[in-house]
């Protein structure tokens, strides 16, 4: 939970902006006037970027304390709980599809973190440099292991539970084909 905190604070309320920052450049010209009422949309997904402690102190709050926190374990162990879902993955019919992508994933956030810890080590700055964008990878594998967990739900239901379950699977695969994907 305390890793957690500031990647789900300062990630979504960061994608809630730029998404409502996109559907103002879908209305071009008519997405700045008060008529359509987005131009609202995009200061109230602002506005939470900043509530409850700024994103770019919530960055340096992951980075700065968190890794640290209790000898470093809290990533370790967020890293178990996703690394259980890859294996859980090779035993799901067509989970390896999920599994794989989630396991590059998780092995270049590993890498990363373990880059980190060690180029804060030689120059504490180097942490609050990287942090933003820290921040983001690690919502990033969240996302992808939350994606992971309901594709593989949903390969276990009936063949015929319907259309809702079958997009599920749409939206895990362009994730992982869009999103995840960039964490390198």
């Amino acid at each position: 939970m305390a890793l957690l905190t500031p990647v789900v604070k300062a990630g979504f309320s960061d994608l809630g902006f730029e998404s409502a920052v996109l559907t103002q450049q879908v209305l071009g010209g008519y997405g700045y006037v008060r008529e359509w009422g987005v131009e609202q949309l995009v200061r109230d997904a602002r506005i939470a970027q900043i509530y409850e402690g700024t994103n770019g102190i919530q960055a340096l709050d992951l980075v700065g304390r968190k890794l640290a926190l209790q000898g470093g374990a809290l990533p370790t162990r967020f890293f178990a709980l996703i690394r259980d879902t890859v294996h859980a993955a090779h035993a799901v019919p067509g989970g390896p599809e999920f599994g794989q992508p989630l396991a590059e994933a998780l092995a270049r956030m590993e890498r990363v973190t373990d880059s980190l810890r060690a180029r804060i080590e030689d120059d504490a700055s180097e942490g609050g440099a990287a942090s933003v964008d820290y921040l983001r990878l690690m919502l990033l594998l969240a996302l992808g292991w939350m994606w992971t967990r309901m594709a593989l739900h949903t390969l276990q239901l009936d063949a015929d539970t319907g259309d809702h379950y079958l997009d599920k699977l749409h939206v895990a695969r362009f994730f992982f084909l869009s999103s995840c994907a960039s964490i390198h």
